[in-house]
């Protein structure tokens, strides 16, 4: 998700997502982070059901886009808690990637609606 938002951020984006909390963050680049999701869990199903396992590959393409969705909430309720203490980065392990906690951000939610969705399932 996070690789295609970026490049379909940088080669298409015009317009912001929420420019006061995460001015690089463009609505063409949610579009194409869903889009890379949904198309990963896709692969992952495909390949899931031609090892033997019967999984619908809808439902996994529905995991794939809420999935999505729920890290770039991550990253923007991140990305709010540091507008909100006038801090630029997390740490200065990473420079210019935010520090260690932006590379995680999006898992903080995702991580949460996996486990719901595994649970759910079995």
């Amino acid at each position: 998700c996070d690789a295609f938002a970026l490049i379909c951020g940088m080669l298409f984006g015009k317009h912001k997502l929420i420019e006061r909390i995460s001015p690089n963050k463009t609505v063409e680049g949610l579009f194409g982070g869903i889009c890379g999701a949904v198309l990963g869990m896709l692969i992952y199903g495909l390949i899931l059901n031609a090892r033997g396992y019967d999984v619908s590959l809808w439902q996994f393409c529905c995991i794939g886009a809420v999935g999505a969705l729920f890290g770039v909430f991550g990253g923007l309720a991140l990305s709010s808690i540091k507008r909100a203490c006038g801090i630029k980065d997390f740490s200065k392990i990473l420079p210019g990637h935010g520090g260690i906690l932006d590379r995680f951000d999006s898992v903080l939610f995702v991580l949460p609606f996996c486990y719901f969705v595994i649970a759910w399932i079995l």
